[in-house]
């Protein structure tokens, strides 16, 4: 299955068959990295499953910190794993 939607706070943004799980990564990293406020974070993925979490900027470096740490813990939790994400 593949990531198809991602948003974090209020900004939304859908992907592409195509593309990868980093470019999903550099989505919430670019709008949590310097925020200081919690922010929620919600992925659906083509299948209709969803994951939502509200995470400060410190969990989020602490469990997404780089494009193979948020690959580790979807692989930990079960969702979103396809090889061409790797």
């Amino acid at each position: 299955m593949a990531i198809i939607r991602a948003s974090i706070g209020d900004q939304l943004k859908e992907f592409d068959d195509g593309s990868t799980l980093d470019e999903v990564w550099e989505f919430v990293h670019s709008h949590i990295a310097n925020s200081d406020d919690d922010k929620g974070i919600v992925q659906m993925d083509d299948g209709g499953g969803t994951i939502g979490e509200i995470w400060h900027r410190s969990q989020f470096f602490a469990l997404w910190g780089t494009p193979a740490i948020m690959r580790s813990y979807l692989q930990l939790i079960g969702f979103d794993q396809e090889d061409r994400h790797q």
